[in-house]
């Protein structure tokens, strides 16, 4: 509900304040990627200011985004960012609903599964954010919020009927299969020098989260959910271009008993491209990733980048042995003048998978 009312409050602030709006990109498009194969979809995203509005305060957005797959995959997210005039105070919301055939990567603890039984099933979610944000100095801002995420599992695939006992994901080994609702707090705190959010060229951006759900309070599940999210961009000018290195770490984890659909993941369009999607998940995750862009004419970049990751069931099983790399390059495309609104095509490869991706968004 928090979620829902903040993005109709975004929304009714675009349209009734004719001081708001300044400018919006939309297109439609049909893509190809190894998780998805074959797919359409449109996407939007719509920038405006408050009226009286700094110079120095950023830009409010609504971006939705709506994705059909040959696989029979649909998604549709709807997110926002608003902005006080004088930027002392910002409102979050990050929604998305989903139905989605996909495979069950098992989380750390069960190697031991063949890869032949790996289920394939459909899954239906829908995940709510709503956060407030408050400037406590300069760049630093502190906030709270709520997360609410329903996971259903609606259908197995026919080859997943009739396995041993034990091989699908089970509450032995994945708990969480049989779905259900976590819902709770959240507490942020966020440092963000970036000179753009969505086509970063300098700056540092740090996000730390804390979320606690309770089974006491309406969640299905007990855990709590640490995050730390570290993000580094510097340019130097090159052959009369401004080359872009952008530098990520990111720490995630979850204790007591979450279920596995709530766990971190790697593997997809953002993290360890090149790898499937959710092919590593674990209650600890670690990952590095290094990306450089370089303009090559008109408002198109190239890119290359190197993903390096790992998860554990606890922070003592993490090794060296396990840790997965991919790299690859891609290119981008500005659909505004200025970068805030930006395409992204990547192809990425693993040890032992490759994957191609078309995003309307930087990895980070």
């Amino acid at each position: 509900m928090p979620s829902r009312l903040t993005a109709s409050l975004t929304l009714l602030v675009l349209l009734a304040s004719p001081a708001a709006a300044l400018k919006w990109a939309g297109v439609p498009y049909a893509y190809y990627t190894s998780d998805t194969g074959p797919a359409v979809g449109a996407y939007a995203a719509f920038y405006f200011r408050l009226p009286d509005s700094l110079p120095e305060t950023r830009d409010s957005y609504i971006q939705p985004l709506a994705i059909y797959t040959w696989k029979r995959q649909f998604r549709f997210d709807l997110n926002g960012d608003l902005y006080s005039p004088t930027a002392d105070w910002r409102l979050r919301s990050r929604n998305r609903y989903e139905k989605y055939p996909t495979e069950f990567w098992p989380p750390p603890g069960s190697e031991n599964v063949p890869k032949e039984y790996y289920a394939k099933y459909t899954r239906e979610k829908f995940r709510a954010e709503a956060e407030g944000y408050r400037r406590l100095l300069g760049a630093l801002y502190a906030g709270l919020g709520a997360y609410a995420e329903h996971y259903e599992v609606v259908e197995w695939a026919p080859e997943a009927e009739g396995l041993p006992e034990g091989y699908l994901p089970g509450p032995a080994y994945a708990p969480g299969a049989a779905g259900g609702l976590v819902v709770g707090p959240t507490a942020f705190v966020e440092y963000d020098t970036r000179d753009l959010r969505h086509a970063t060229t300098s700056g540092l951006f740090v996000r730390g989260r804390f979320s606690l759900f309770d089974e006491g309070a309406g969640s299905d599940y007990t855990f709590r959910w640490y995050e730390a999210d570290a993000r580094f961009f510097w340019s130097v000018e090159r052959l009369g271009r401004k080359w872009t290195c952008a530098n990520r770490l990111w720490l995630s984890g979850r204790d007591e008993a979450p279920p596995f659909w709530a766990m971190p993941e790697l593997g997809g369009s953002a993290v360890l491209r090149g790898e499937p999607e959710g092919r590593s998940r674990g209650r600890w995750l670690v990952a590095y990733q290094e990306e450089l862009r370089v303009p090559l004419f008109w408002r198109v970049l190239g890119a290359l980048f190197v993903d390096v990751g790992d998860t554990a069931r606890t922070v003592g099983d993490f090794s060296a042995d396990t840790v997965m790399l991919t790299a690859g390059g891609g290119l981008r495309l500005d659909l505004l003048e200025g970068g805030e609104s930006r395409v992204r095509f990547d192809y990425g490869r693993g040890k032992d998978s490759q994957g191609f991706y078309l995003v309307f968004s930087e990895a980070f």
